[in-house]
């Protein structure tokens, strides 16, 4: 099991955006790879049926290791027992699935990113939980059994349920949540001490932010009646910035650079002091990093990007140590 360097217990962020194309898995790689690199140990958490942190994070057998478990055990047959399914027998000895004769995957082997393959390990230690396909059904079935039975844990909680005791084995739980307002995206706000939204250079971008605060006032509520505090936001992360080496055009570049650098005045004053204010620039290395399923800072670490999230790190710890405060 993983190593705990700090005395706190571990901080569950969620990295949220309703719109696909914002960065959002891109957002959780990145900050989980600084946070490993640093010496802490990180639990990637992968909710969305996507499942693209878990391709970026886990050697092709070990994908096809966790397709084959986790479609052998339909989720979604057994929802009140979802936390244990797809959360926390994963990463312990515990496996509730035991008793109905399936078998038990050694952890490790299906879930540590091996690191040792192309780059050298950090210093801490990062750990996945997969996505898979089958997580559409799951939200449905947990709502429909609640339905049927109240006296259930709402929906909304189990993400929390699950996750409560990786909080004692881990420094940072990072959930990568799907582009929409799903269950799975309002389990995620309800579990978060803090949510960060990346968030790109263009004027719809705030429009649909503005939706995602609604989602968050909702899920405050929902948090206030349990005796939790409200959905803090704790970061914003700019995206896309216009860069040279994307805009070859000399024209283009200065025209897209003014357009945005115009936005980001408007994001200072939205957001105030959650903006951290170093946009991760357009870096055509981004795809190239994922395309090879290798981090962006190990794989490129002199690119326009990974310089970028060499520097946001601090601000982000920043803005946790102060939520980690007030909450």
């Amino acid at each position: 099991m993983a190593k705990r360097r700090r005395n706190r217990r571990g901080m569950i962020v969620a990295t949220l955006q309703r719109k696909g194309g914002n960065y959002k898995t891109t957002t959780t790689v990145a900050l989980g790879t600084e946070l490993e690199q640093r010496g802490d140990s990180v639990l990637e958490v992968d909710i969305d049926d996507g499942a693209n942190l878990t391709d970026l994070n886990l050697l092709e057998d070990q994908i096809e290791r966790v397709n084959d478990a986790l479609s052998s055990r339909r989720l979604f047959d057994h929802p009140e027992a979802f936390h244990d399914q797809l959360a926390w027998h994963i990463v312990t000895e515990y496996n509730a699935l035991d008793d109905d004769g399936f078998e038990r995957y050694n952890r490790e082997a299906l879930l540590r990113t091996y690191r040792q393959r192309s780059w050298q390990p950090g210093q801490g230690e990062l750990w996945v939980i997969p996505g898979h396909e089958s997580l559409r059904d799951v939200g449905v079935a947990l709502s429909n059994r609640y339905r049927a039975n109240s006296s259930l844990p709402r929906p909304e909680t189990v993400l929390d349920i699950a996750l409560s005791r990786a909080r004692d084995e881990f420094d940072w739980i990072l959930i990568d949540t799907p582009p929409a307002d799903t269950l799975e995206t309002r389990a995620a706000l309800y579990a978060a001490d803090m949510v960060v939204v990346p968030l790109a250079f263009g004027r719809y971008q705030l429009r649909a932010y503005n939706r995602l605060a609604t989602r968050m006032a909702q899920i405050s509520d929902l948090r206030r009646q349990n005796g939790k505090p409200d959905v803090p936001l704790g970061a914003v992360i700019m995206h896309k910035y216009p860069s040279r080496t994307y805009y070859r055009d000399e024209e283009k570049y200065l025209k897209s650079k003014q357009d945005a650098d115009d936005l980001r005045v408007e994001y200072r004053k939205q957001f105030g002091a959650t903006l951290i204010d170093f946009p991760v620039p357009y870096d055509e290395t981004v795809t190239e990093a994922e395309d090879a399923a290798v981090p962006l800072q190990l794989y490129a670490p002199e690119c326009d990007a990974a310089v970028a999230w060499a520097q946001i790190i601090t601000p982000f710890l920043e803005r946790a140590e102060y939520v980690a405060a007030h909450r």
